[in-house]
């Protein structure tokens, strides 16, 4: 507008958003604001009577393409997944080859990198024997590759390797959908239902045992509550209730006069 033009124009309202209320909010700021808004695949033009009506019917069409194009992805990652391939980005300590060794073409499949196997190994036996995660970690940081993280190991890291089960061959698919949210037009990660998700079980990409591996989590969870889950008691279960602490943390104090109320 600073240069006398007062325009704007798209190849197509698939282009500018792909949720309704988005398209919808974006074009009708711009008529208010005076702008002239043009798609030219579409024939919407805001200088046509017709305008609103087109807006929201080619926006509909943009967001209805959107969600079969997501389901088709979503269907062809769940065949892939089914027939062995490695779907989505490549794992820390994996790596992708073909299916077929003798023909570089075919589809890929996630295996474990051999280099890692026994330091790995190591990490789960050290955490099932009884040390700490920092303490396994320093370990790892002393080593030439540092277990293939140049920044070093922090426990987050540590808790994420041992409580993946890909690492003792049960490869998950389909943990978390995109969710689209209409009031803005994003599309955020949610948890999925549980029989959205697909678990199968490759032996190509497991690093420990599962007994390993399970004896290394469950030296995790004994640390994290050594004798048992912690029962939470309700503060004025004791003989004294009149005073306390309430689960928030908040201090209360009950008055022996209330309850009394005079004739």
């Amino acid at each position: 507008r600073e240069f006398g033009y007062g325009v704007f124009i798209v190849e197509s309202i698939s282009r500018l958003g792909r949720s309704i209320k988005v398209c919808v909010d974006v074009i009708f700021d711009l008529h208010d604001r005076g702008w002239r808004f043009v798609s030219r695949k579409d024939g919407v033009d805001t200088e046509t009577p017709l305008w609103p009506g087109m807006v929201a019917m080619m926006s509909s069409f943009a967001e209805t393409e959107n969600q079969q194009k997501a389901e088709m992805v979503r269907r062809g990652r769940r065949n892939a997944f089914a027939r062995g391939q490695g779907v989505g980005n490549i794992p820390l300590h994996y790596k992708k080859v073909p299916m077929d060794s003798d023909d570089p073409d075919s589809p890929l499949m996630d295996v474990i990198r051999e280099e890692f196997k026994a330091n790995i190994q190591e990490y789960f036996a050290r955490i099932a024997a009884g040390q700490t995660i920092p303490e396994v970690n320093r370990w790892a940081n002393t080593l030439p590759d540092k277990l293939g993280r140049a920044e070093g190991w922090e426990l987050d890291d540590g808790i994420r390797m041992l409580t993946n089960t890909r690492y003792m061959g049960r490869v998950q698919d389909g943990k978390t959908v995109r969710v689209l949210i209409r009031s803005t037009g994003h599309r955020i990660q949610v948890p999925n239902e549980g029989e959205d998700i697909r678990q199968r079980l490759d032996p190509n990409q497991a690093f420990v045992s599962q007994e390993l591996w399970q004896a290394a989590n469950d030296a995790i969870a004994r640390r994290r509550h050594p004798s048992g889950p912690r029962k939470i008691r309700h503060p004025r279960e004791g003989k004294n209730r009149s005073r306390g602490m309430w689960p928030s943390g908040a201090l209360y104090w009950m008055s022996p006069l209330v309850g009394l109320v005079d004739d």
